[in-house]
């Protein structure tokens, strides 16, 4: 016999939906960003059905870092659509720390091959965010410290509790309960995640290095559209 339990907690979020689909229709940047958003998701997919990784276990990595992209990315539009900015951004941030790692794995892959084989006390000492990002910038020559400053942007608005990230949900100074629509914060939102979402997807092919034909030609379906997309919003690693 089923014992009867408390429904879960929730909001019924398809009027905020339905105006967010609304949005996206009408604009043409953000079709922009949703088409770059599907052939993203589409070349992932690929590669985790396609690709094998027996006996190798660096690929079965990467393979399972883009498993984490495809979910995170996929959650970051599933909460914006339905107005929870907050957690989307954080979702972005995620991604980001994605990003910086598999850019350092590209960059030596050595890194990869260590990452792999320490323990966790040193893979969590040796491969700090703040860490990566003092490679990275030593490698390119930058001083201004932009991959500092995307990642606290998105720390302090998103993922730590901070008061300047009470804006997200305080549009007009007026702090919402629960889920709401916003034009302004669905575009900024799509506008990171079409920047980072691109990278740890470049960055973890550049890894995998497939080989498979159907994996290859949504490989020159992404590159098509984003030699398109950047001639509109150049995106900066």
């Amino acid at each position: 016999m089923s014992v009867p339990v408390q429904p879960f907690p929730w909001f019924d979020e398809s009027r905020i939906e339905h105006e967010h689909d609304r949005v996206v229709s009408n604009n043409q940047e953000l079709r922009d960003h949703l088409k770059l958003f599907h052939l993203s998701f589409e070349c992932l997919h690929q590669c985790l059905r396609k690709h094998s990784y027996s006996d190798d276990t660096e690929a079965l990595v990467v393979l399972r870092l883009m498993a984490r992209v495809f979910n995170t990315a996929g959650a970051c539009l599933k909460l914006v659509r339905a107005g929870y900015f907050q957690p989307a951004f954080a979702m972005v941030r995620d991604l980001l720390e994605i990003e910086f790692l598999a850019d350092l794995f590209v960059r030596d892959r050595e890194y990869l091959r260590r990452w792999i084989s320490v323990d966790a006390k040193v893979r969590k000492n040796e491969f700090k965010q703040v860490s990566i990002r003092d490679i990275l910038d030593k490698l390119d020559g930058h001083t201004q410290k932009k991959r500092a400053k995307a990642y606290a942007l998105l720390s302090t608005h998103a993922t730590h509790v901070d008061l300047d990230g009470f804006q997200i949900i305080s549009p007009d100074s007026m702090t919402q309960i629960g889920p709401f629509p916003s034009e302004k914060i669905l575009v900024a939102l799509f506008q990171e995640l079409a920047k980072h979402l691109q990278f740890a997807c470049i960055h973890l092919l550049k890894l995998l290095d497939p080989s498979e034909p159907e994996i290859l030609v949504t490989i020159r379906s992404l590159d098509q559209t984003l030699v398109e997309w950047r001639k509109k919003y150049r995106a900066e690693s």
